[in-house]
């Protein structure tokens, strides 16, 4: 009996810890918690336990993806390049060899650049002051007031409209474009495959939408431009690229 009693104290934990899928999927949480940490090393460690668990092609690509995060490019390609031996479906598959693609384009990293060596300035002593004496009537005359532009710029609707609208259209596109950034930054984050492609589907989209709103905005303030020169206004509208989107000025003499 002795004998029988200990054999089930072995028996037992062994059966507890004998379900390595399990364990993986525990490891894999873990991964995809320090991952929304930016706690990128962890997150390596985490799927290389959970893939020697139970190893799954996945894991191959999502670790490749940590590499990325990483600023381990070789070492990304090599996990992606074993994804891609498991023979996956095509547009995993086409993610992968995008992945790798961009990672083989990534510039090195630029060395730090020397900063400038001080130049010595020479200052030479300022020449002597020559008092002025002015005379009755020799004053400038004063500048004649400045003309106001013969119409004011919220007399005509219609320019202020596609002004308006100008302006609301390329704001939209600069939302929708910054919104597709975000998208891809959760796709670079994301564990699965699945949640992968759902993002980068997301952001193309709404990359679209951006485009189309811009266009939009930039003709109808072109158009607004051709209406002010018709009328004979000065008012001006200009729109220029600026980072994450596009700055728009509107200039208008009131009366």
């Amino acid at each position: 009996m002795r004998h029988l009693a200990l054999l089930l104290v072995l028996v037992i934990p062994l059966r507890a810890s004998a379900d390595p899928k399990a364990e993986a999927k525990q490891h894999i949480d873990k991964a995809a918690e320090a991952h929304q940490t930016g706690d990128y090393a962890t997150a390596l460690t985490e799927l290389n336990i959970a893939y020697t668990l139970d190893p799954k092609p996945e894991l191959l690509y999502a670790i490749g993806q940590v590499h990325v995060k990483l600023g381990e490019c070789a070492a990304a390609i090599t996990f992606y390049e074993r994804f891609l031996a498991t023979h996956p479906k095509s547009q995993q598959a086409d993610a992968a060899n995008e992945a790798i693609t961009v990672c083989k384009q990534q510039p090195p990293e630029p060395a730090p650049a020397k900063p400038p060596e001080p130049t010595k300035i020479e200052t030479e002593p300022a020449p002597p002051r020559v008092a002025q004496v002015s005379t009755p009537g020799s004053q400038p005359p004063s500048p004649p007031p400045q003309q106001r532009d013969a119409g004011a710029f919220y007399k005509d609707t219609l320019g202020d409209l596609l002004v308006i609208g100008g302006v609301f259209a390329i704001a939209g596109g600069v939302y929708e474009y910054r919104s597709a950034l975000n998208d891809l930054d959760l796709a670079d984050a994301s564990a699965t495959y699945d949640q992968h492609s759902g993002f980068v589907a997301d952001a193309q989209t709404k990359r679209m939408i951006a485009v189309a709103l811009g266009a939009g905005g930039i003709a109808l303030a072109t158009a607004a431009v051709f209406r002010f020169r018709a009328h004979g206004r000065r008012d001006a509208v200009a729109v220029a690229p600026a980072h994450g989107g596009a700055m728009v000025t509107w200039t208008g003499s009131w009366r």
